[in-house]
């Protein structure tokens, strides 16, 4: 996910770039056409927005999943511990109710 995130900004801003490379090149090729440089830079930023929304919508899944992730993990540790639990009283118990289990 972080891949995404980073590729989506670094392509986006690559579009700003050189989408406002041509536009100064036009500026400075044609004085008399304003036209063409407000249409290169629309484009440019046109770019950095969808370069940003995807980075945006790929931290809040990356966020999502690693909160889901840390649930996930602590109910596991708690199942653990709870069978860890069951298997440390049962063994406590064999000792107790049976004493030719016991070890010399």
């Amino acid at each position: 996910m972080n891949i995404i995130v980073t590729l989506a900004l670094v392509l986006g801003l690559l579009g700003t770039v050189t989408r406002m490379m041509g536009a100064f090149n036009h500026i400075t090729q044609r004085m008399e056409n304003p036209m063409g440089v407000t249409a290169g830079l629309a484009e440019a930023l046109i770019t950095t927005v969808f370069g940003l929304c995807i980075s945006i919508v790929a931290v809040c899944f990356h966020g999502y999943f690693e909160w889901r992730m840390k649930i996930i993990t602590l109910n596991i540790e708690e199942m653990g511990n709870t069978l860890l639990e069951a298997v440390r009283k049962k063994e406590t118990c064999s000792v107790c109710c049976h004493p030719e289990r016991r070890r010399a």
